[in-house]
């Protein structure tokens, strides 16, 4: 146990309650007085606990008997599943469904966040049960846990945090070891703060079977529980339940208003975010501090009531602030990522800035308002080349902008390339690598030929944002908000930085697989059905009226590159195109800022679901991956990243225009163009692919591995195939194909 810190002066509670620091010490003294089991001389006895002597005086019995003697309690409760109290004997009774079956009872008494909390279960086979601290339950009946939890399965242990749903083991597994040969066992848990101290017994001889022991600052109060699994024996039950609230016995509980978004409001008294906060005080106020808290001073943030400082603190640190007669104005365990950025302040506040024939883009990162500044002003500096199209919006309206750079209009025939980013919303890089292509096509026409090259031949479409939402959110209101996009996942009108889909696991091609979840507060969760999203359902929509010949989403980081497929066991065009085009481009790139050249690998894990597999698998497109070789680093590298990443996407450039490539149409007898696929017999597939013509003008594009002897087989319906052998060099060849 760890030394506890005894402050005389209140200090806010983790929980959102209002007490001395010297509960830590009230609660150390509650052990040393005889709390946790220990053995007696009716210890053993038929009919007794097991249980050391009750005092009703700070030990709140919820469940079962004490004494032979008590009247059973039976409170009441909310729960999932089936379960009787029957003569105090909590047991669960097994339904189809749900799997799994949890027990919150009601009360004040089952809510606590520092003191003591101890259980009795009956053995009469199997366990798969976990007693519930500090957990805050989602659904009536419950069906989402966060919290922790001391959890036996079979004759392991170990203690648990759930995170909106998701499991995480804490700490070493402990094995019981026996357990046939008990009749039942004690579990006893302290928490003190971040630390959960349990203890579990034999409940009759009181012998010490294992202890565990955690340091967790994420869940400071919530609800006592039950969660029983699938290999639980129902006959096994939980005879004695009973809390010891430490807070209540050193002061005055003091009530916390709600939030509707992040749960209790952010009062400087009570805080429920454990034992670290941000606390924001006046900017002025800071030269009232004494040395050692100016320097936990994270940055100074500029808002309507005038400039703010933010503080990271521990309570002991919060205590000491509070001594220094500073008003605290507000306390949070969560700010947003512009909190400690102040370039991005400072250029959000101005218009873009001409630099040569482009725009200042090295001065910031960029939100999703800055991007759409970025993306009018070029097209109004190069309207001749540019066009910016609206490709959909977002489930809290903001718009998915893309810009097209071509010589020509839509109408007009060129292959299509798309550039896209930031699929997820905190990796602000990614945004950076589309932005500077931008800058170095639309500045180098006319005055690169190589550029120019590209922009008269191909129509290059520039997604800087696939997922402004989840931008947005990392950026204003929440540095928790990392992959997701902004679906409110569980309908209370507010998305918050654990709801939300991955993007990247939402594609048709591969849902639902392996290397996704179902769960909504999985940081992969696939959304409720595959194409779910409007970000997905626009990107698709685009990609199958332009049917592109390549594209590129990159990611941050790695420093690798991802061909098809990366979803499970789906095979692998043969010979592997899609890889070979992938050594070629990133060939083409020198050293990375980080010391490292890219990479072509398999991802360590499955990706179900993702962009590039999606792509290809729907109209062959030579669709990648391009992690890159950092997470939003400081602005200079920022710039060398952008620099040294550049000669890929141009080597993919070069490949669609300069081969092995083959392009061409397929029309009818009098030009117009004919809905048919196109594959190349020599490229073996094995998913079911069938890439099919460009609708407004019969356009195809095919990519091939090395020069040789290939041949196309065209089919539409209602026609006869058509096969065509095209002898392809080292460059691009444009073949015709009239379907009578």
């Amino acid at each position: 146990m760890p030394t506890p810190i005894a402050i005389a002066r209140d200090l806010p509670s983790p929980c959102g309650l209002r007490h001395s620091a010297c509960v830590h010490a009230v609660l150390v003294a509650l052990m040393l007085a005889g709390v946790a089991p220990q053995a007696s001389p009716a210890a053993g006895k038929p009919g007794h606990s097991g249980f050391s002597d009750h005092d009703p005086k700070r030990e709140v019995r919820i469940l079962g008997r004490v004494a032979p003697t008590d009247a059973p309690a039976i409170p009441k409760a909310t729960s999932n599943g089936d379960w009787s109290v029957a003569g105090g004997r909590l047991v669960p009774r097994f339904a189809p469904s749900p799997k799994e079956q949890m027990w919150f009872p009601k009360g004040d008494a089952a809510h606590l966040g520092e003191g003591l909390v101890r259980a009795r279960i009956e053995l009469h086979g199997p366990l798969d049960v976990s007693l519930l601290l500090r957990q805050r339950y989602q659904g009536d009946p419950p069906t989402v846990l966060s919290g922790y939890g001391l959890s036996i399965e079979g004759e392991s242990a170990r203690l648990h945090r759930w995170d909106r749903g998701m499991p995480l083991p804490m700490g070493p597994e402990v094995r019981l070891g026996k357990l046939d040969q008990r009749s039942s066992l004690e579990l006893v848990v302290f928490m003190v703060g971040p630390q959960l101290i349990a203890s579990i017994y034999d409940g009759d001889g009181l012998q010490l079977i294992a202890t565990l022991a955690i340091h967790d600052t994420t869940y400071s109060f919530g609800c006592v529980g039950l969660r029983v699994g699938p290999k639980h024996d129902p006959n096994s039950a939980v005879t004695l339940l009973t809390t010891m609230d430490a807070t209540k016995h050193a002061t005055r509980v003091h009530a916390v208003p709600r939030s509707p978004r992040y749960g209790p409001a952010t009062d400087p008294e009570a805080t429920p975010f454990g034992n670290t906060r941000y606390a924001f005080i006046a900017g002025a106020a800071t030269a009232r501090l004494p040395k050692d808290l100016r320097a936990r001073v994270q940055s100074t943030v500029d808002g309507r009531e005038g400039a703010r400082a933010v503080l990271f603190l521990d309570t002991v640190g919060f205590e000491r602030l509070r001594r220094t007669g500073v008003d605290v104005l507000s306390v949070d365990s969560n700010v947003p990522w512009s909190t400690f950025n102040p370039d991005f302040r400072r250029r959000a506040k101005k218009q873009p800035s001409r630099a040569g024939r482009g725009f200042v883009l090295e001065d910031s990162y960029k939100d999703p308002a800055l991007v759409e500044q970025l993306l009018r002003a070029y097209h109004e500096r190069y309207p001749g080349i540019t066009e910016l199209v609206e490709v959909g919006r977002t489930h809290q309206g903001r718009a998915l902008w893309a810009l097209r750079i071509s010589d020509a209009s839509r109408t007009d025939d060129e292959p299509a390339v798309l550039l896209d980013a930031a699929h997820h919303g905190s990796e602000l890089l990614s945004v950076e690598y589309v932005l500077d292509a931008i800058d170095t096509l639309v500045a180098g026409y006319h005055h690169d030929a190589r550029v120019t090259r590209w922009i008269d031949n191909l129509e290059i479409w520039c997604m800087p944002m696939v997922n402004p939402d989840g931008n947005h959110m990392f950026i204003h209101e929440s540095r928790f908000a990392i992959r997701k996009n902004g679906k409110d996942s569980d309908g209370d009108g507010y998305s918050d930085p654990f709801e939300g889909v991955d993007l990247n696991r939402n594609y048709p091609f591969g849902w639902g697989q392996t290397g996704s979840s179902g769960l909504p507060m999985h940081k992969w969760y696939r959304g409720p059905a595959a194409g779910s999203e409007p970000e997905t359902r626009a990107m698709m929509a685009l990609a199958d009226r332009e049917r592109f010949a390549a594209a590129i989403s990159f990611h941050t980081f790695g420093t690798e590159i991802y061909s098809s497929y990366v979803v499970g066991d789906t095979s692998d065009m043969e010979p592997n195109v899609s890889r070979a085009v992938a050594r070629e481009i990133v060939a083409a790139a020198d050293v990375q800022p980080n010391g490292r050249k890219y990479a072509v690998r398999s991802p360590d894990y499955p990706v179900a679901g993702s962009d590039q597999d999606w792509h290809t698998h729907a109209h062959g497109t030579m669709a990648f991956v391009l992690e890159g070789s950092h997470h939003n680093p400081p602005l200079d590298v920022r710039t060398q990243a952008v620099i040294a990443t550049r000669p890929v996407w141009m080597a993919l450039l070069d490949r669609v225009l300069g081969g092995p490539w083959i392009g061409g149409h397929v029309r009818d007898a009098a030009g117009k163009p004919v809905a048919a696929t196109v594959m190349v017999a020599e490229v073996v597939t094995g998913a079911g692919e069938r890439w099919g013509t460009r609708a407004r003008d019969g356009r195809f594009d095919r990519a091939v591995a090395k020069p040789g002897r290939y041949t196309l087989v065209v089919q539409a319906p209602g026609r006869a195939p058509i096969e065509r052998t095209v002898a392809v060099g080292r460059g691009r060849v444009d073949v015709d194909v009239v379907l009578p």
